[in-house]
């Protein structure tokens, strides 16, 4: 009983750990807008608008990107120079990148990716342009037209910060139920350990 109770207790604890920070990532916030980045492949510089306000701080924009299926890919991932002008100039530059797994997607592999966010706050009332363009990659095996059929970006306003408080009560369970897996097993070894000086014992006294 006590080793079932120590595994449950890791398995709350690494869920606690990984998927609460991925879920307030991907499901806190206010979807406000989608952004169609096509024709990146080609190497251009492809641009979406967007109207952002200071009400609508913390932005919190995700990417998805799309593969060909059976298309070229570089090896481990697909870096996109990310940059953002507000109406006063020049706002934000960052890099993003998606996983591949190998030089092939191949039929079996989702043609569907995620990235890490980008996260800001809104400085200046107005429209937001933000710019994609395909970065070098410095992984052998480059592909100047790697086979990548468009990005996905959603914006997300009032997206609140992940929380860190979790992580804490994520290993406080995770080593409880270590504790009580160590417990489970010395105390399965006692009582067996007891069953084989009892069975000695009552096989010299017949």
């Amino acid at each position: 009983m006590m080793k079932r109770i120590g595994i449950c207790l890791v398995f709350a604890g690494i869920a606690l750990g990984l998927l609460w920070p991925w879920y307030q990532l991907n499901f806190y916030g206010e979807e406000i807008a989608k952004l169609n980045f096509s024709n990146l492949r080609d190497g251009t510089a492809i641009h979406a608008d967007v109207d952002l306000n200071k009400q609508n701080n913390k932005v919190r924009i995700r990417f998805l990107a799309y593969y060909q299926v059976d298309g070229k890919l570089p090896p481990v991932k697909l870096p996109v120079k990310v940059s953002i002008k507000d109406p006063v100039g020049p706002f934000l530059t960052g890099r993003i990148s998606f996983p591949t797994n190998g030089n092939f997607s191949g039929p079996e592999q989702p043609k569907v990716a995620g990235s890490n966010s980008l996260e800001f706050d809104v400085l200046n009332d107005g429209l937001h342009r933000v710019t994609l363009q395909l970065a070098p990659n410095p992984n052998p095996g480059q592909f100047s037209k790697p086979d990548i059929e468009k990005v996905i970006a959603t914006v997300v306003a009032n997206a609140p910060e992940v929380q860190e408080d979790y992580k804490v009560l994520s290993v406080v369970l995770a080593l409880t139920g270590v504790y009580f897996i160590i417990r489970g097993r010395r105390r399965k070894s006692a009582d067996n350990n007891n069953d084989k000086s009892s069975n000695k014992k009552w096989g010299r006294g017949q």
